[in-house]
């Protein structure tokens, strides 16, 4: 793959991610307060960039769904889970970075191109907009 293929992948990749992990840090609720299931408390930092415990939450769902744990290491399925997300959202922040550094942007006419090639993929455009609904819903939950 040439590096201009790959920069442009990984310009993707951290732009789809920016809109889904761009968070502001908060304070952590006092102890006294009922904790949320999910909150917004700074659980690590890559390159000065917190990663909070929703991102955490958010990107262990992504990975349970895509990632089958072998029977011999259910035991240590949860723990599998959540370094597999922060190394993925370790990952996005680092892209991120490197895509701010080297100033790549991205050309609406080529995701559009891109775009028209994977709906190509998919039998009718009827299937590749619940193929995109189903790939939003996930990235909500």
């Amino acid at each position: 793959m040439t590096r201009w293929n790959l920069a442009f992948l990984s310009g993707l990749f951290a732009v789809g991610c920016c809109a889904a992990s761009a968070q502001q840090e908060k304070p952590a609720a006092p102890v006294s307060e009922p904790a949320a299931a999910e909150s917004d408390l700074v659980v690590a930092r890559v390159a000065g960039e917190p990663i909070t415990e929703r991102q955490v939450l958010s990107a262990i769902n992504q990975v349970a769904k895509q990632k089958s744990v072998p029977v011999d290491r259910l035991q240590d399925r949860n723990s599998l889970l959540f370094k597999d997300a922060i190394d993925s959202l370790a990952m996005v922040v680092i892209l991120r970075g490197q895509i701010r550094e080297q100033k790549i942007t991205v050309d609406p006419a080529r995701v559009d191109q891109q775009v028209q090639l994977l709906s190509k993929q998919f039998p009718s455009q009827e299937e590749f907009q619940k193929a995109i609904a189903s790939q939003a819903s996930q990235r909500r939950n």
